[in-house]
């Protein structure tokens, strides 16, 4: 599957002028150009796209009035799914709390939301730590992991904060209310 083609495919090209001049026929936005998106992401045409990838791709289109229409945006979305693990989390035995937001986000982006919430959210939940000499509520990049980080935590309560669940907090931390 060729996924820069199907992120690319579906792009209608405009042709606004500015200053008298007329725009090349490789214009999605008086802005953003294909072959910038192509180029900018290295894509070759035989390479599957990484989940960053991907996001980044539809992001861009989406943020330069370009969305992707069907039925292109829902192979795009099934294949994004195909990236979940059954336990909820995205990415084999190493998920991380990043890849499992940028998933998220691109789900959103795409008009979906992941299938399984439940195991996502367990996931989640599980990366959080407590019982440390610090960094107790913080959340952890995997469950390999043992120390709470700053993007980790960041990316897991974004996570939790898109699919609507309750940031669990930990009893003796201090959130400043």
């Amino acid at each position: 599957m060729i996924i820069a083609l199907f992120l690319l495919s579906s792009v209608q090209y405009i042709g606004t002028p500015a200053m008298g001049q007329s725009a090349g026929t490789d214009k999605i936005s008086p802005f953003v150009s294909y072959k910038f998106v192509q180029s900018s992401q290295n894509i070759q045409e035989n390479e599957i796209i990484s989940l960053r990838d991907i996001f980044y791709c539809v992001s861009i289109l989406n943020l330069t009035g370009q969305p992707i229409q069907e039925p292109e945006r829902s192979e795009i979305a099934q294949l994004v799914h195909s990236y979940q693990n059954a336990d909820g989390d995205w990415y084999n035995d190493r998920s991380k709390a990043g890849s499992t937001l940028t998933a998220i986000r691109t789900l959103f982006e795409l008009g979906e939301r992941p299938i399984n919430e439940t195991g996502l959210i367990s996931f989640l939940q599980r990366l959080q730590v407590s019982g440390l000499a610090w960094g107790n509520y913080g959340f952890r990049s995997s469950l390999k992991e043992t120390d709470a980080d700053i993007s980790s935590t960041h990316d897991a309560i974004q996570a939790l904060y898109l699919i609507g669940e309750q940031v669990p907090l930990g009893p003796d931390l201090d959130v400043g209310a």
